[in-house]
């Protein structure tokens, strides 16, 4: 991004035009690349990885849930030390927050003096962190705090109940392996919760966003049991 500009930059040192011109253009390419990118990234998946949403048939034998407490905390983590989602946007919003907090310091600093300014920036922080803080929070609650997957016969379905719809689904017989993920970001502190990970026969490629979820049961309590469970539910099939 910087090459551009630089380009149009020296040239305008060398010539007696408006370099505005130059910008916009560079925006407008900039905006439309990344807008088609986006779009092409998020075409509907075929094939193998193609959706199948239809509601299961049929009383699952178990149900594993997610852990709200656990969702919770690990949507405030996330928010202050980025792992799940670290995308263009994230980076940019925090980068973008320690910038305006800055420059209100130095305006505050011009006009009411340096030690107000201080207290002020220190304030600032303070409320940028909660708003950051409140708005992984909810993120989070939102994407995993409904989440249940119900374990059948032959599939295990990820289903939101409050949207009351399957997110994704997967045959037994295409998982060959279930571990437990432990670790900063998949065992929330102060919780027993933890992640199931599912290694899948049946995915050609990982899904965008959350890229990883259709092979992980996120936060789930009692997350040894959970995998103990499908273990020997897709033993007794083999």
């Amino acid at each position: 991004m910087a090459l551009p500009i630089v380009a149009v930059d020296t040239v305008h040192a060398g010539a007696d035009f408006d370099p505005s011109s130059g910008f916009t253009a560079i925006a407008v390419v900039l905006v439309a690349g990344r807008i088609a990118y986006e779009i092409r990234q998020d075409s509907p998946p075929t094939g193998a990885d193609s959706f199948e949403l239809s509601e299961p048939t049929g009383r699952p034998s178990e149900r594993f849930r997610t852990d709200r407490r656990a969702v919770q905390i690990a949507g405030a983590i996330d928010v202050l030390i980025p792992h799940i989602e670290w995308e263009l946007l994230n980076i940019f919003s925090r980068v973008a927050a320690l910038f305006l907090v800055a420059i209100l310091g130095f305006v505050g600093a011009f006009i009411v003096g340096p030690t107000a300014a201080v207290v002020g920036i220190g304030v600032a922080l303070v409320v940028v962190v909660i708003s950051f803080v409140l708005m992984g929070i909810i993120h989070f609650e939102l994407a995993f705090g409904a989440m249940e997957y119900w374990l059948y016969d032959d599939e295990l379905v990820a289903y939101d109940t409050r949207l009351n719809a399957v997110q994704w689904r997967v045959p037994l017989d295409a998982i060959r392996d279930v571990s437990v993920k432990r670790g900063f970001w998949a065992e929330p502190p102060g919780t027993n919760a933890a992640t199931v990970t599912l290694e899948r026969s049946d995915l050609a490629a990982k899904q965008s966003p959350y890229e990883f979820y259709r092979q992980t049961l996120l936060y789930v309590k009692t997350p040894e049991r959970v995998a103990n469970r499908l273990r020997h539910q897709i033993t007794t099939r083999q």
